[in-house]
């Protein structure tokens, strides 16, 4: 029929069969990842995973590993850690609903700071801390062993078997309380490692500062774990009888009030909480005298007045053993408690530091504002339980914090394999590095399955006869600002830069020189944007293809920002160039291969149809019941239809039919996610906007990621109809030249799915009537057969903007009066 139709299909050679190992851990908790360009999109998305759970029971291990491998990575992002399906139900649903639930992370990418860890100080611990960890990953139970091992050689009973029992008040003696929560943080921190997680710093409160400088590399495990067994031993053994009390005031406030010579600020953990520390008398009177200003005050529960002369008579024992610890240089900076700023080797170095680490306050406030300064701002907390990460944040200034992520690995109230997993996906969320496949784990075989593709998020483009539906989409400026100094010696910076910094490297010479032309502060800059969106044309294309050539020294085409559409890709181009130009010469040349045996397959199919129909299921399941998709001239396309139905077929301007088979909202389309600007949206020729919106889908039906195509020999061949879309308007506005005409170009079509996925296959755009689409799968295929491309997209589209063909097959006498095409029918009587 002529009334519309987008069908799709890719085809490849046959590949052979290989089942792939996925990684499952023995009880651990699955993380299912989520991403979208928008938020709303995002709870979409939630929506269609859990329809697919409710009805699918496949393992929740071969659900992960499609989600991780299949799908682009955008960066509106969920992770949902569940055991079981009803966990991973309740998590989707609660991210689809906008609520938080137990296991589920949600948040944006931003701009991308530094991580750090925060090590728990003593009174987190708890009774079996750490039992489900050691049961479900390997790494964490060998971490605890190794640490139980070395502490043990200073101990006179099983740390493990204190550790995992149920004796609350043998595990708060400061004897067991701090080599046990070492040995959990010391097993914590390698589990993170083991997931990829690489902090920038790490800190810990107190006692935490000791695991601090193991992981970092000052201390080596049993110089940590003789410094922990002597520390816990000499406090444990000095007299009882001291207290500590947490009140709600500023140091500034404490001191001004002055305090007894026998009471000491054990820590500033916030802008607002001091805790003291002393002997039992006079912390109580000091305790009624904040009570009596209304101020809030918690007794701690402790066994020693910790951080207060009260310790005083262990320090020398203590010197001791630290005389006889070996300190190494730290790999990772850390944030001393003594100073609250960064410390070096030479000062952590010297048992000094450590005596005073023991008498001195914490200065956490300090310590939390230094991680600031020094561009932090994801603070993982690690250790059983939830504690700081609340003091952190409350030590951030407010109209900073809503930039931070505030994370804690454990939690009281949540089972530990769910707590670790979900502050591994919040992590994730916010943008930092975590191999969430090592996460997943062990020994399954996985399949592809039909996951839901993309929430596209529809708007309404379509052109009102002679007027601008939307003309508020039209309107826009872009501030102007300083143009920045460009960079120099471009090859000389990457030959220096890391590998791991050269990417870095190439996306700030970009992204400094779009600046310089465009005046644009680079902060504004969105290096996933079109450079056709950033305002660059063909001149201004040119310059910045010019200024890269001069810098890398080598030539660059001038079709560069086209090839390249957008600053990070241009980035990854430029870089790969320049790597090429800088390795030594190949000498082997790649020479087509004719496979002229092999066969050719449909791997995926994705479609839209009459009647509602969105999916090849939707597609089977009307075909199969007999249902009807015939109906009514849309009332969405702005055609008069009491004004176009004459039944007399001589009628000039008429139609004598008006049912027919139409595509349901061919005006919405997701431009921000394609980054296609409101007015160039408007301009396009709806058949265009489903091209791109089926194709992407079409791949992530395959169970490719789409993004993962850029630079393949993959090819386009597009059969389509006509457009009559650019009919609607008889003088198109100022705000639409440029758009109109390649958003209604047959032959643009192909070419706008090579550019948007960045393939480098033949792009081909055919219109021989109603065979379109068969031709394109004979091109398609015969494509891939003589070599020219190693996958093939093929695709066929029909949108009917206006009424025009009917008026014209009415005149004809050429329709089906009941809108009903009967090929090869005796009956038949007409298209449809």
């Amino acid at each position: 029929g002529v009334s519309g139709t987008n069908a799709h299909v890719i085809i490849e050679q046959a590949p052979d069969i290989e089942q792939q190992p996925a990684r499952q851990p023995i009880n651990g908790a699955i993380p299912l990842v989520l991403s979208a360009k928008s938020i709303t999109a995002l709870r979409d998305q939630a929506t269609r995973l859990a329809q697919h759970v409710e009805r699918d029971s496949s393992s929740l291990v071969n659900l992960a590993h499609n989600l991780l491998t299949t799908r682009s990575l955008f960066d509106h992002r969920a992770v949902i850690a569940g055991t079981a399906h009803d966990e991973v139900l309740a998590g989707l649903r609660a991210v689809a609903l906008g609520i938080t639930e137990t296991g589920v992370a949600v948040d944006v990418v931003r701009e991308q700071g530094k991580t750090a860890i925060v090590f728990a100080g003593q009174g987190s611990q708890r009774p079996g801390m750490g039992r489900e960890l050691y049961r479900s990953y390997p790494v964490f139970a060998e971490a605890f062993d190794a640490a139980c091992a070395s502490l043990e050689r200073h101990m006179a009973v099983s740390l493990r078997d204190v550790i995992f029992g149920e004796d609350a008040e043998l595990l708060s003696k400061t004897l067991y309380a701090q080599p046990a929560l070492f040995v959990h943080e010391v097993a914590s921190y390698r589990l993170l490692e083991s997931w990829g997680v690489a902090p920038s710093h790490v800190m810990g409160h107190s006692l935490g500062e000791v695991t601090a400088a193991h992981v970092a590399g000052l201390l080596t495990l049993d110089d940590a774990c003789r410094m922990i067994a002597a520390r816990a031993r000499l406090m444990q053994n000095l007299p009882s009888g001291g207290a500590m009390v947490a009140v709600e005031a500023s140091v500034q406030e404490v001191q001004a009030e002055g305090l007894p010579d026998a009471i000491s600020i054990a820590a500033v953990n916030g802008p607002d909480s001091v805790v003291l520390s002393g002997n039992e008398s006079d912390v109580a009177g000091l305790m009624s005298r904040w009570q009596g200003r209304g101020r809030r005050v918690e007794r701690l529960k402790v066994s020693h007045a910790f951080h207060s002369a009260l310790m005083a008579p262990m320090l020398a024992a203590f010197q001791q053993i630290l005389d006889t610890i070996a300190f190494s240089s730290a790999a990772i900076p850390i944030i001393s408690n003594v100073t609250g700023k960064k410390a070096s080797d030479e000062e952590l170095g010297q048992a000094s530091y450590w005596l005073r680490h023991v008498r001195r306050p914490v200065q956490f406030l300090d310590s939390v504002r230094t991680l600031r300064e020094e561009g932090v701002s994801v603070f993982l907390e690690v250790g059983p339980d939830s504690a700081l990460a609340a003091l952190a944040e409350r030590c951030v200034v407010p109209e900073d914090a809503s930039a931070c992520a505030f994370l804690s690995f454990g939690r009281r109230t949540q089972p530990e394999v769910t707590a670790a997993v979900t502050a591994a996906g919040a992590l994730f969320t916010h943008g930092v590095d975590v191999d969430l496949t090592a996460i997943a784990g062990a020994t399954e075989t996985t399949f592809d399955i039909g996951l839901p593709t993309y929430a596209f998020q529809h708007r309404r483009y379509w052109l009102a006869d002679s007027v601008v539906a939307q003309p508020e989409v039209l309107q826009g400026s872009v501030p102007l600002a300083d143009p920045v100094e460009s960079r120099s010696l471009l090859g000389r910076r990457l030959l220096e830069a890391g590998v791991k910094d050269r990417m870095n490297v190439a996306l700030e010479t970009v992204t400094t020189q779009i600046s310089s032309i465009l005046h644009l502060p680079l902060a504004e800059i969105d290096v996933t944007k079109p450079f056709s969106d950033m305002g660059f044309d063909s001149l201004t294309g040119v310059e910045l293809r010019n200024r890269l050539s001069e810098m890398a020294g080598i030539a660059l085409p001038p079709s560069l920002v086209f090839d390249s559409p957008t600053p990070v890709q241009l980035a990854e181009h430029l870089l790969a160039v320049l790597l090429e130009n800088l390795a030594p010469p190949s000498t082997t040349t790649e020479s087509p291969v004719l496979r002229p045996a092999d066969p050719v397959v449909v791997v995926g199919m994705a479609c839209r149809f009459p009647g509602g129909v969105a999916s090849p299921e939707d597609l089977w399941d009307m075909v199969s019941q007999g249902v009807d998709a015939i109906g009514e001239f849309p009332a969405d396309r702005g055609w008069d239809v009491e004004a176009l139905f004459d039944p007399d077929p001589d009628q000039p301007g008429k139609t004598y039919v008006r049912r027919g088979g139409f595509l349901d909202d061919v005006s919405g389309f997701d431009a921000d996610f394609f980054g296609i600007s409101p007015r160039e949206a408007l301009a396009m020729d709806p058949q265009q906007r489903l091209l791109l919106e089926v194709s992407w889908e079409a791949i992530e039906r395959v169970g490719i990621d789409p993004r993962s195509l850029r630079r393949s020999r993959t090819g386009v061949f597009a059969g389509a109809y006509p457009s009559d879309y650019m009919s609607r308007l008889s003088n198109p506005p100022a705000e639409l030249h440029g758009y109109a005409a390649i958003g209604n170009v047959l032959s643009v079509a192909s070419g706008r799915v090579s550019y948007m996925l960045g393939l480098e296959g033949p792009a081909m755009t055919v219109d021989t009537a109603c065979s379109s689409s068969l031709v394109t799968l004979h091109l398609a295929a015969q494509a891939l057969r003589a070599d020219e491309c190693t996958m093939a997209l093929a695709c066929g589209m029909t949108v009917m903007s206006s009424p025009q063909a009917f008026v014209e097959f009415s005149r004809q006498g050429g329709l089906s009066p009941d809108g009903r095409s009967r090929a090869f029918s005796d009956s038949a009587d007409g298209t449809g």
